[in-house]
């Protein structure tokens, strides 16, 4: 037997064996409630052009979210969501400083950023599209992104019920008042989420 096919029995065999870990449900079957995003579970990312060659990327690593839903009413939830803007990581020391610095993110002054969602518009499949406001670098202005949701269901590693997201979206970082060496770094900035909010424990426990 060649090596190709015993590596393709083993990875067969571990298939049968790995149990899966999650309980899918409809949407509209999870639960009614407050859901919190899990801290362990969750990326938000960013990305501008620099001078056409490339993208800085970088991520935020500090985010509190609470989604309070009902997913038989779903366009009256209610999303906030709270970034540490100190926690800009681009895994570059000196521009972390800069973005964190007076010109940019002025976190000294405003270290929280937050959104406060507004509107929600349900749109074909299991899709939508928000509104709200964001506040950044001292000033608050309206944003719109789009959602998925992704999955909903039963972790059961935690025996939790889990609604799972991806978003995406951009925005004029000069709007802010960010305009630091543009055009030659890009105003556009884009950005993607994706995470995973558990129901809140104590409702679990009611």
């Amino acid at each position: 037997m060649s090596f190709r096919s015993i590596l393709a029995s083993i990875l067969l065999a571990l298939g049968t064996l790995t149990p899966s870990v999650g309980a899918a449900l409809s949407a509209s079957e999870a639960p009614a409630g407050v859901y919190r995003l899990d801290p362990n579970h969750f990326s938000l990312l960013f990305r501008v052009d620099h001078l056409g060659f490339s993208h800085i990327v970088g991520r935020f690593n500090e985010v509190d979210a609470t989604l309070t839903i009902d997913p038989a009413n779903p366009e009256e939830a209610q999303l906030i969501v709270e970034i540490n803007g100190v926690g800009v990581d681009t895994n570059v020391d000196a521009l972390d400083n800069f973005l964190k610095g007076a010109s940019m993110l002025n976190s000294a002054i405003a270290p929280e950023i937050t959104f406060e969602m507004g509107s929600l518009n349900i749109t074909p499949g299991n899709s939508a599209s928000i509104g709200g406001q964001l506040s950044m670098a001292g000033q608050t202005h309206p944003v719109e992104f789009d959602v998925n949701l992704v999955g909903a269901g039963v972790n059961r590693f935690e025996n939790a019920q889990v609604l799972g997201f991806e978003a995406s979206g951009s925005l004029d970082r000069s709007t802010w008042g960010m305009s630091a060496f543009t055009p030659d770094v890009g105003d556009e900035v884009r950005f993607s989420f994706s995470g995973e909010f558990i129901y809140a424990q104590e409702q679990q426990d009611e």
